[in-house]
């Protein structure tokens, strides 16, 4: 739409030109050598020769051009943002459809910024139940916003590998192969409310009234968050209890 405007504008400022050029070589006799050009600036009338006010006029319209080439440029490389995954912008998916994976989409943060746009849970026939692991451990940077459950599940998995512990819920979410995608991790809490409230609340998905795994740790050494599926209550357990997980992955 701007530069739409843009084009219009230089586009009548070019014909104004032309316009003015025609009438003083029209009316020019030999006794007028300038054209009054009346703005209506602070309610003055001010006087400009021909000469200055097509040279002002074509710095104008340059200055226009130039700034109408910037913003084509800005608007290329939105595009060519927007264009980053291609996986989103063959098609605009809706809460409870079916993901890429076989899931469900179950959250739409409305563009794709960092890397995703939308959160997909594993179908219900990959739903397992582990222990957290790490127990006494704690992790630091594990943390329960929409968005940080990729990283969370990072972080346990590498001071899993530390303790050389095998078989726990993040590990066994970022073995998953689903349908060819292999990006699957430990939802946070954050993350695990949205399920709950888009899935679960609404019938979708299978989930059970079960306890389900988060990827956020307690601000303690020996216990992780845990959602309640059967009314969404949210709690932190042992994190040598065993609970449902339900992995999730972002694009």
């Amino acid at each position: 739409m701007l530069l739409f405007w843009f084009e219009r504008v230089v586009a009548s400022l070019v014909l104004l030109c032309f316009a003015l050029e025609w009438r003083y070589n029209r009316q020019q006799s030999g006794l007028q050598q300038s054209i009054n050009v009346n703005f209506c600036i602070n309610i003055q009338k001010i006087h400009i020769s021909k000469d200055v006010f097509m040279k002002k006029l074509f710095v104008l319209v340059g200055l226009l051009v130039l700034a109408g080439k910037f913003a084509a440029g800005a608007a290329s490389g939105e595009q060519a943002g927007q264009k980053e995954n291609p996986e989103s912008n063959e098609k605009v998916y809706m809460i409870g459809e079916t993901g890429p994976a076989g899931g469900l989409i179950f959250y739409d943060k409305g563009a794709f910024s960092s890397g995703w746009r939308y959160l997909e849970a594993a179908p219900l026939e990959m739903e397992f139940t582990a222990k957290w692991g790490a127990d006494g451990e704690y992790i630091n940077g594990t943390l329960q916003i929409v968005g940080s459950g990729k990283q969370n599940t990072q972080l346990i998995i590498e001071r899993l590998q530390e303790l050389k512990e095998t078989g726990k819920a993040a590990q066994l979410c970022a073995a998953l192969d689903i349908g060819g995608f292999k990006d699957w991790f430990l939802p946070s809490l954050g993350e695990l409310d949205l399920m709950y409230k888009n899935l679960k609340v609404m019938g979708r998905g299978g989930l059970g009234n079960s306890w389900y795994w988060s990827s956020s740790q307690n601000s303690n050494y020996v216990s992780a968050w845990v959602q309640y599926f059967g009314n969404g209550s949210r709690v932190y357990d042992y994190k040598d209890t065993t609970s449902s997980v339900r992995a999730i992955r972002a694009f």
